[in-house]
């Protein structure tokens, strides 16, 4: 049943830091990550203390602490002036504090009533930190900026206006002048992108250049941007079919000379590209595949390459990106070079041309212009680089990609549904470890058990939680021992009396024990609880030896609630209790993002009694040679009741079954009957004072036609805390109730 942990030293660390977000300001903050759990989440857009309030978000003070502090968001306007009580954590006033404008950050500390911002416990590193930001680039046509999602959302920037904004913002971008800038193109370039639901979401650093940046994003959109011999303007155009064939400038011998001319092998291309993307879900890189199947047929296997778009957060948009990489990798595609005389001069990069050149087959071929060379003054040829566009090959469908199939295993710590508190018997009791042992106790001191089941999959424990006072008398939370969740079902099979019962059942939890030498148990008291010990799982069926320790085998109905407790679970609260005693706490349930607030948690309450001192019932009973149903004594004048005695203090290592052989009793121990009416279950008669394993027993005994027998042990006066009952008839004249003690 596991066993109990030295009380530990807990030490907790608090510090102030001021964490720098991005160039400011930014729309908005939507969470604050810590350590990859949310400590926040919401939407803030302009200067806010906000509250985080996580004390358990790392498994409490027991493990590495929470988080708990003021994080104040400071968007980096050009107004902003450092709050006077953040100044004074560096030591300066708002007056002499820089103002951190144009930057966007969070400062973490304990608030305004002074202190650090807490990080952690028992372990003195502070933990990683993210904020998840949102900003729509600012230029251009704002309507267009963001990239609706799938379900309405404006969730990813517009390619055209990032590319457009980091060339001419003048605080982090290059800095160019409008009037240099064909801003129509740019414009055109971000509608076609909005039509295509074309957006991305990704960081830029300063480690890499503008330049550097803006070549990456036109990777991603297959642009290109150039200075137009027209007018001489930056100018940005998409690479797209959206060109009439029979309008295109065609190059022959007759104003070109062509050079390099190159056609791929089918050993050169490939026919398998895998596009890696970035799942919003779960912040994880994932990928998607495409293959060319004619390709692989002629290669005879498969040949793969991969593309990065880690700003890719959409697999529709993976995968059309996949399928578009791999038009160009899987074909033999023409390349050459061409140099034309001046009627060329205003052909630019990313346009098409028409290449009529018998001496290689190119009758009317459609090529892609993809680098120009006006030459000097006075050049009368202007070279062009091309590629056979694959804009005008037989296209390719692609199937859409289903959603992602990963699901958050994560959830919110909620309510503790199902709880059962019970008294230990002794032999758990005796399990429980080193310092509170049975022992050191003495009667009426007892151990509270408590079980706790949930539904779902990530509740990892619970934490016993009761209301205290603290040094001052005020009102405060008390957070005791951390239990094991445990599995729990309904049964499918009703159980009669039986030594040893296979059972299936449904409707299982999560948590352990579900496992041969692990414990079954039923019912919802001491008085009427069962305890099994399981031998076999074979799926949804187990196999249990019925009645252990100090219970009895019990009829059971078709949807009673069994427990499954392993041999090593923690199910005992620390706290030494006393018999009569009523213990009500409130389980603090313990997820991935945290451990349920006292204030939403549901009571659990249960009433001690002094079981583990209690002798252990005597097992395998029989009246008559009958263990169950009605034991017929009409005319006769003694009945033979058979027992095994049992003994609390030597099973504590080795279970005895319910009908294995008798064993010495405790000193003292004796057997009692008590004949009890069916009904009322009042008290009728009772025979002490018994030793051995038999008795023959007057029926003269029972006053009633009808009654019950049970066969208890008795110590020191007190009875065990349940015995075997079997129902007898002396005579017969009217109906009679089954009163028996088979629980629900």
């Amino acid at each position: 049943m596991g066993s109990k942990s030295q009380k530990m030293e807990v030490v907790e660390y608090y510090m102030s830091l001021h964490y720098g977000i991005a160039c400011g300001p930014i729309d908005e903050i939507r969470a604050i990550i810590i350590n990859e759990k949310e400590a926040w989440s919401g939407s803030v857009s302009d200067y806010t203390d906000i509250a985080i309030n996580k004390p358990d978000l790392f498994g409490g003070v027991k493990k590495e602490g929470g988080a708990v502090g003021t994080a104040t968001y400071l968007p980096g306007n050009a107004a902003q002036v450092m709050p006077e009580f953040l100044a004074n954590k560096l030591g300066l006033t708002s007056d002499t504090c820089p103002a951190y404008r144009g930057i966007a950050s969070i400062f973490m500390t304990g608030g305004a009533g002074g202190g650090g911002f807490y990080w952690t416990a028992n372990s003195p590193y502070i933990q990683g930190t993210w904020v998840v930001a949102r900003r729509a680039p600012k230029v251009l046509n704002q309507s267009i900026a963001m990239i609706p999602d799938k379900d309405g959302k404006l969730s990813d920037a517009n390619v055209a206006h990032v590319i457009y904004e980091s060339m001419t913002n003048t605080d982090w971008g290059i800095g160019t002048p409008t009037a240099g800038i064909n801003v129509q193109s740019f414009s055109d370039c971000a509608q076609t992108l909005y039509d295509e639901k074309f957006g991305i979401s990704l960081l830029w650093v300063a480690q890499q250049s503008v330049e550097e940046f803006t070549s990456k994003l036109l990777g991603y959109v297959e642009g290109v941007i150039y200075v137009n011999p027209r007018d001489g303007l930056l100018t940005m155009k998409l690479i797209r079919g959206d060109y009439d064939e029979d309008d295109l400038p065609v190059i022959d011998p007759s104003n070109a000379k062509l050079s390099n001319f190159q056609r791929k092998l089918w050993g050169e291309t490939v026919n398998e590209i895998v596009v890696s993307w970035t799942n919003p879900e779960s912040e994880e890189t994932e990928t998607v595949s495409v293959q060319d199947l004619a390709n692989i047929a002629i290669q005879g296997g498969v040949v793969s390459d991969s593309n990065e778009y880690e700003g890719v957060r959409n697999a529709d948009l993976a995968m059309r990106l996949a399928t578009r990489d791999l038009r160009v990798a899987s074909h033999p595609l023409a390349t050459c070079e061409a140099e034309v005389n001046r009627e060329a001069w205003d052909i630019v990069p990313g346009s098409c041309v028409k290449v009529v050149w018998p001496q290689h087959g190119l009758d009317g071929v459609v090529m892609r212009v993809t680098n120009v060379d006006y030459g000097k003054i006075g050049d009368s040829k202007v070279r062009l680089a091309l590629s056979e566009d694959v804009f005008a090959l037989d296209t390719q469908d692609y199937v859409e990609p289903p959603a992602s199939g990963w699901i958050d295993p994560s959830e919110l710590p909620a309510p503790l549904v199902y709880s059962l508190v019970f008294t230990l018997p002794y032999y758990f009791a005796r399990t429980m470890g080193d310092d509170t042992t049975m022992a050191a106790l003495g009667e009426p001191q007892v151990l509270a058990g408590v079980l706790g089941a949930q539904p779902g999959q990530d509740t990892a424990e619970f934490i016993l939680a009761t209301m205290g006072s603290n040094s001052l008398g005020n009102p405060t939370v008390i957070k005791g021992t951390s239990l094991s969740i445990t599995a729990r079902a309904t049964i499918s099979t009703a159980l009669v009396y039986e030594v040893t019962s296979v059972v299936s059942f449904s409707g299982k939890s999560q948590g352990d024990g579900l496992a041969a030498g692990g414990f079954a148990i039923m019912g919802t008291t001491d008085e009427n609880m069962e305890i099994c010990l399981i031998t076999s799982v074979v799926g949804n069926v187990i196999t249990m030896k019925r009645g252990m320790l100090d219970t009895t085998p019990k009829e059971w109905p078709v949807g009673t609630p069994i427990w499954f407790v392993a041999e090593d679970a923690v199910i005992d609260d620390e706290t030494v209790y006393t018999a009569g005693q009523t213990v009500t706490y409130r389980p603090l349930t313990v997820t991935s993002r945290g451990t349920l607030l006292y204030a939403d948690a549901t009571e659990a309450e249960g009433e001690m009694t002094n079981r583990p001192w209690l002798p252990t019932r005597p097992a395998d009973v029989k009246v008559a040679g009958q263990s169950t149903g009605i034991v017929n004594a009409i005319s006769v004048a003694n009945v033979n009741v058979t027992w095994k005695n049992r003994n609390r203090s030597t099973e504590d290592s080795i279970l005895l079954d319910w009908d294995d052989a008798s064993v010495s009793p405790e000193s003292g121990q004796t057997t009692s009957i008590v004949i009890l009416d069916p009904d009322t279950r009042a008290v009728l008669n009772r025979v002490d004072g018994l030793t051995g394993t038999s008795y023959s027993m007057s029926t003269g005994l029972v006053t009633t036609p009808t009654a019950i027998l049970r066969v208890v042990a008795t110590k020191d006066g007190k009875d065990s805390i349940q015995g075997h009952e079997i129902l007898i008839m002396v005579s017969s004249g009217y109906g009679y109730s089954y009163g028996l003690n088979y629980g629900s």
